[in-house]
């Protein structure tokens, strides 16, 4: 085999492995780039860069689709936290009006006790005491 075959094949077995999520020398969470491509292959990057130009053109397409990807994580994230932030702020609309029918209430029954201690406090009001059952 020729050194140029090898040295091809070397380089896009490295970039398949980088796509695949399974390097062998990179990190994982390295994202696919010519330096990162040229380390997992044993190359250096200006020899990627002077000799295999259609290789280049496969590592950049998956920056594109990299790029796309986390772009379309982040949209789907943000759409999610803003559908969460609607529902949230329904919400809150909806524990003002049970806030407010509460306190309604609350004045309602804080004017009964009111009367009611006025009555029982009253030196001139009896007690009526019916029959009992």
């Amino acid at each position: 085999m020729p050194k140029r075959t090898e040295t091809y094949n070397k380089i896009r077995m490295a970039i398949v492995r980088i796509e695949k999520g399974k390097p062998k020398v990179v990190s994982l969470d390295r994202k696919i780039s010519v330096t990162a491509v040229a380390e997992e292959a044993g190359v250096s990057d200006s020899l990627i860069h002077k000799d295999y130009t259609d290789l280049i053109q496969r590592i950049k397409k998956n920056q594109d689709k990299g790029y796309r990807s986390e772009r379309n994580k982040k949209h789907d994230a943000l759409k999610a936290e803003r559908e969460k932030n609607r529902l949230l702020r329904q919400e809150i609309e909806e524990l003002k009006l049970d806030n407010a029918n509460l306190v309604s209430i609350n004045v309602c029954l804080e004017e009964q006790l009111y009367t009611l201690t006025s009555v029982k406090n009253s030196k001139n009001v009896v007690e009526f005491k019916g029959k009992k059952e």
